[in-house]
């Protein structure tokens, strides 16, 4: 998330590096769960849209979970091998719940032999 805008002006060469060019400090937390911060501050439901990968996918299950704000998770159902075939998991949705990962990390197990069937040299 940037920064609000302030009224000071700053020259370009006093300018703070940007995100791409400097390691994110993993003291601070992640912005996803910044913007659910934001979002519960205003009394406001945190959605994520996951329309990605397995690895993704678990990710923004395990925020939504984390979060007072975490409300529903949007995703595709559709044909994705990126997210229905890329891990060994399944995420089965029963009576409208997805089941959280009790695993470390992010609770996934990634298909080697679906990597290398998919690699590119």
């Amino acid at each position: 998330m940037s920064s609000p805008a302030t009224t000071s002006a700053r020259s370009p060469s006093s300018a703070a590096p940007t995100s791409s060019s400097r390691p994110r400090d993993r003291r601070r937390p992640h912005e996803g769960a910044r913007i659910a911060a934001i979002a519960s501050a205003f009394n406001l439901r945190l959605a994520p849209h996951l329309w990605s990968g397995a690895p993704a996918f678990a990710a923004g299950l395990a925020l939504a979970a984390s979060q007072s704000a975490g409300f529903i998770l949007e995703y595709s159902l559709g044909a994705n091998p990126l997210l229905h075939e890329l891990v060994h998991e399944k995420f089965p949705v029963v009576d409208g719940q997805l089941e959280i990962p009790d695993r470390p990390g992010l609770g996934i197990t990634v298909d080697e032999d679906f990597v290398r069937r998919h690699a590119r040299e």
